[in-house]
């Protein structure tokens, strides 16, 4: 966490991470009109890309984290014990988790498939993107599921998480002390812990 915090800390101090809000007007017109160098993202960010930046169609391109890569959303599928069609509920599962519907929904909105098997088949690294220069996307996404590390997310993950993600904003827009933030985020960390 520390080495993340301070490689943020680093970017910030430098002028490379921006102050832009996610989903803001802002955002989408710096994801048009080339407002951005890096955008860091999971396979779904670029239905946003698509949607917010039109005009930048050819102009994006996808590749891998130097080191690592991660998670950024998820979706699971449940029937509760007390439904009353459960097997039409297991059909229709069943049916929409097939390998043509994730293909078929990573191609329009990209939603990355949960099959690891597609991540090396033809019909999905075959896949290309014009609005990305008519890369294989896929074949990028592919890898970086591929490297990704289970991570347990233990129950005071949001809450700790929250005092990190608040003394990086501190950092930014208000220009505070990144040690002193530091600091303070672990402190929290450490209470709440004790408290639980």
């Amino acid at each position: 966490v520390k080495k993340a915090y301070d490689f943020t800390v680093k970017g910030i101090q430098e002028g490379w991470i921006g102050n832009t809000l996610l989903w803001s007007p802002e955002w989408g017109q710096a994801t048009n009109d080339g407002g951005f160098g890096v955008m860091l993202g999971p396979a779904w960010m670029a239905g946003n890309i698509k949607t917010n930046g039109p005009d930048s169609s050819g102009k994006w391109r996808i590749t891998q984290l130097p080191e690592g890569a991660g998670n950024w959303g998820g979706s699971f599928l449940t029937l509760p014990k007390q439904g009353k069609h459960s097997k039409e509920a297991y059909e229709f599962i069943a049916w929409l988790d097939s390998k043509e519907n994730q293909l078929e929904s990573f191609k329009s909105k990209g939603l990355m498939p949960s099959i690891p098997a597609l991540y090396t088949d033809e019909a999905f690294t075959g896949f290309k993107d014009d609005f990305f220069g008519g890369q294989a996307t896929a074949v990028e996404y592919g890898k970086a599921a591929q490297r990704v590390k289970p991570v347990y997310y233990g129950p005071l993950h949001d809450q700790t998480d929250t005092f990190f993600k608040d003394a990086l904003k501190n950092v930014l827009e208000k220009k505070a002390d990144p040690a002193k933030e530091w600091d303070a985020a672990v402190e929290k960390a450490k209470t709440l812990a004790e408290r639980s």
